[in-house]
């Protein structure tokens, strides 16, 4: 990753970014983007997945060359800890010490099999800003249901209006639902970091794709609320009174 200073309103402010897809690497790029320190740590060997995705610009060096990669750790440092062992878990702390939040978007229960915990953080890291990034939330009755970016799409509704009305729904483009993740993960975070300043303790947040997704559903509850007609129950084919975002 470029090894370039960044200045901004979060200089000074260290990140440390355990996610390993496009919700905390965007959540985190944005961040950098405002100038925070942001601190990516890779497993071993094959490091960050997003390496492997491509196109890749230089296809004898692909794990340094993805396009995804270059865009969401733009403006990151790394370093490469095995979290699943005492000695990488110390260092990790080492991190955590001196920084004003940690980003996660691997599957709810990892970060405490790993030994961080809700007591954990509270008693060694009371400082900290935790915030966990999924599909359905860390708690509840998907909080372990498999999912992707399609999913997160069908279920928090933006595919119900999406398609030809006498076809089957479809997905947007790219990365939508992870994407509209991050940037919640990404406002989220900012709050928190804000709020322990003042008080000088950190949170743990949850933010859920299929939330997410649900809100950016234009004015559908509102207008259904106010008129008692459903204009979601069908495909609207290519009519979309607002962009995503």
């Amino acid at each position: 990753m470029p090894d370039t200073e960044l200045h901004g309103p979060l200089s000074g402010i260290r990140i440390v970014d355990l996610s390993q897809g496009v919700p905390g690497g965007y959540c985190t790029r944005l961040l950098a983007g405002f100038g925070a320190d942001v601190i990516k740590v890779e497993p071993p060997g094959s490091g960050d997945p997003l390496r492997r995705h491509g196109p890749f610009a230089d296809v004898d060096n692909p794990r340094e060359s993805g396009a995804l990669h270059l865009y969401l750790n733009a403006g990151k440092r790394s370093i490469t800890l095995d979290t699943s062992t005492a000695t990488g878990r110390d260092l990790l702390e080492g991190l955590l010490k001196d920084a004003a939040a940690l980003i996660d978007d691997r599957d709810p229960g990892v970060l405490e099999a790993e030994g961080f915990d809700t007591s954990t953080f509270s008693l060694t890291f009371p400082h900290l800003v935790v915030t966990h990034l999924s599909a359905f939330g860390q708690a509840g009755p998907y909080s372990s249901v498999p999912s992707t970016n399609l999913t997160s799409l069908a279920m928090g509704g933006q595919m119900a209006p999406t398609g030809d009305p006498d076809r089957e729904p479809l997905k947007n483009g790219g990365y939508q639902a992870d994407y509209q993740l991050g940037l919640n993960g990404m406002t989220a975070t900012l709050a928190g970091i804000w709020a322990a300043d003042r008080d000088g303790s950190g949170d743990e947040i949850d933010v859920a794709a299929m939330e997410c997704m649900a809100s950016t559903l234009e004015l559908a509850l509102n207008q259904y609320c106010y008129t008692q007609v459903d204009m979601w129950s069908g495909r609207r084919g290519n009519v979309l009174s607002s962009a995503i975002g």
